[in-house]
């Protein structure tokens, strides 16, 4: 009977690990910044809406949102910095039209100031600086900055 539970427990095991892989493997636009205390960002592109193709035109518009978030050394999520766009891409050409900027800290030792948004070309960006405090103390500080770039093909990078 032993035998036949932890065969199971095995199995199931295996095949959590097995399906999860592959959707990791095959997002192209995650990427992970390791930092040396051992903490560390994900950033990565939020899967949203399909495009709107313009009745009067071959022009696609499209709500995208990048986010970056940053866990501690215990891999708990501390905080979070998002970027939202609006973007229209025709094949030929694409174009930010809007940005916005959102951010959470899920711990009260980490302070989100100096949030801001803007857009350039086809980019938009967020930015804001996480600070770290002991008491009073700001033991670290650095700027986050996350862009979300629409390519004329209406493929997205976000870094």
């Amino acid at each position: 009977m032993k035998i036949n539970t932890f065969i199971t427990c095995l199995l199931a095991a295996l095949s959590i690990t097995i399906s999860s892989t592959p959707a990791l493997a095959q997002d192209n636009n995650t990427s992970i910044t390791y930092f040396d205390d051992g903490s560390y960002l994900v950033t990565t592109l939020i899967p949203e809406d399909e495009p709107v193709i313009s009745p009067y035109a071959l022009t696609y518009n499209v709500n995208k949102t990048g986010i970056t978030k940053y866990y501690n050394d215990d891999g708990k999520l501390m905080w979070y910095l998002k970027v939202m766009g609006n973007f229209t891409y025709n094949g030929t050409t694409a174009k930010c039209n809007s940005a916005d900027v959102e951010a959470k800290s899920y711990n009260s030792c980490w302070k989100l100031l100096h949030l801001s948004s803007s857009r350039s070309g086809a980019t938009a960006y967020a930015s804001c600086v996480s600070e770290f405090y002991m008491g009073s103390t700001r033991i670290r500080s650095f700027s986050n900055t996350i862009s979300l770039t629409c390519h004329p093909d209406g493929t997205f990078t976000v870094k």
